[in-house]
C-alpha cells in the first residue's frame, strides 16, 4: 500500500493572503530570484508527518481532537520578514509571527499528540512562520540582500480556530494539498 504524505498545519485566512498578494505585488517586477508560493495554499506547519500509511490518519485525528479540546481558539498576528537559513545564504522567505506562545503550546501539544499516534518527535525547534517565498538564486552582489532587508509586512491579526490534517501531493512544478481533515479547538 503506497503511503500519503502528509503534515499539520494551520490555516490562513484571506486578509493574510491578500497581505501576501501585496508585498508580491510590490517587490515582484524588482526581484525576479523569489518563487512565490500561491497565496491560496499558505499555511503555518504545525508538524510535518512525510509519508504515511492511511490506516495511522485515524489514530492521528483522535490524538489531535483529543489535545484541540484543551485549547481555545486564539489570535496570531502575522507580522515582519525574515529569511532562512540567514541573510547571507537566503533560502526561503518567511512572515512572522507576534508574542507565539498560544501557538508555540498548540504546536507542543500537537507534536506529542503525533508521538502518542506513533510519529517521530521534532527534531528541530519549531519556529512559527508562514513560507511566502523561496529564492531560486542569490546574487552574489548582495543586491537581493539588500532589497529583503528594505521589505516590510505590516501587522495581519487572524484567529485561529482550527488544526487541518493535509495531504500534500508533489508534482514538477508545483504542490497540491487536500485537507484531510479539519479538527477545531474550543470555542
Amino acid at each position: 500500500m503506497s503511503g500519503i504524505r502528509c503534515f499539520l498545519a494551520v490555516p490562513v485566512d484571506p486578509h493574510v493572503q491578500e497581505a501576501v498578494t501585496a508585498l508580491r505585488l510590490r517587490v515582484q517586477s524588482s526581484v525576479s530570484a523569489l518563487r512565490w508560493e500561491n497565496p491560496a495554499k499558505l499555511h503555518m506547519t504545525l508538524k510535518f508527518l512525510g509519508s504515511i500509511d492511511p490506516g495511522r490518519i485515524g489514530p492521528l485525528i483522535k490524538e489531535i481532537g483529543e489535545i484541540a479540546r484543551y485549547h481555545s481558539s486564539f489570535d496570531i498576528i502575522y507580522e515582519g520578514l525574515g529569511v532562512f537559513p540567514s541573510m547571507d545564504r537566503p533560502r526561503v522567505l518567511w512572515v512572522g509571527v507576534r508574542d507565539s506562545r498560544s501557538i508555540v503550546e498548540l504546536q507542543n501539544d500537537v507534536n506529542r499528540a503525533a508521538v502518542s499516534a506513533g510519529f517521530a518527535e521534532d527534531d528541530r525547534p519549531f519556529h512559527p512562520h508562514l513560507t511566502i517565498a523561496r529564492i531560486k538564486h542569490f546574487d552574489t552582489g548582495h543586491r537581493l540582500t539588500a532589497i529583503l532587508k528594505s521589505l516590510t509586512f505590516e501587522p495581519v491579526s487572524t484567529r485561529c480556530t482550527e488544526v487541518l490534517v493535509m495531504k500534500s501531493e508533489l508534482h514538477p512544478d508545483t504542490s497540491r494539498y487536500t485537507v484531510l481533515q479539519s479538527i477545531p479547538l474550543s470555542s
